[in-house]
């Protein structure tokens, strides 16, 4: 049993105290709202019958489109290896590294580590092609420079894989580095 009961339009007190005291008069429902809403009920249940095929075609649009952003995005790192995590987050640091030009040997090498555990057929990185060449053209740059102040061959033109002329770039410049460390 509650706190308060219903006798008719009138709330009472239940329990306690107060017992049987009103507390509230309920208003009595507009009969003509209570008619309106039932017509357009009505026309709604109408509706949905006449364009029954188009509302579950709709609907099965809706709940597929769900289900696929539900697990591109929420699901998506739970298949995702740990070396394609890895790998992203070593190129991350690389980049960062090759911003503030404070890429040593060190971070060249988790980089190379990172390319070298993932699978080459898979997309591991989210980036668009262009974002792709940019990212090989300042680091071609970069490595060219630093391969010339050093002697050594500057990198050639690449062969259009992202991690595969990265790979190459990135050992150009560690061993750029180690002539470097070591002079």
């Amino acid at each position: 049993m509650g706190l308060y009961r219903r006798w008719g339009g009138v709330v009472r007190y239940a329990v306690g105290e107060h017992k049987g005291e009103i507390v509230t008069m309920l208003k009595p429902a507009v009969t003509g709202q209570a008619e309106v809403l039932k017509k357009m009920a009505a026309d709604l249940w109408e509706a949905v019958q006449e364009h029954k095929t188009v509302i579950l075609v709709c609907a099965a649009a809706a709940a597929a489109f769900g289900a696929v952003m539900y697990f591109r995005h929420h699901l998506r790192t739970k298949w995702e290896s740990d070396s394609i995590i890895a790998c992203r987050l070593a190129l991350s640091e690389y980049l960062h590294a090759m911003s503030r030009q404070q890429a040593d040997a060190v971070v060249v090498e988790e980089l190379l580590e990172r390319i070298h555990e993932v699978d080459r057929h898979e997309d591991v990185l989210p980036l668009t092609e262009e974002q792709k060449g940019i990212i090989i053209h300042e680091v071609q740059r970069y490595v060219n420079r630093l391969a010339a102040g050093c002697g050594l061959p500057t990198a050639g033109e690449g062969t259009g894989v992202f991690l595969n002329d990265l790979e190459s770039l990135l050992t150009v410049q560690k061993s750029a580095l180690e002539l470097q460390a070591s002079a």
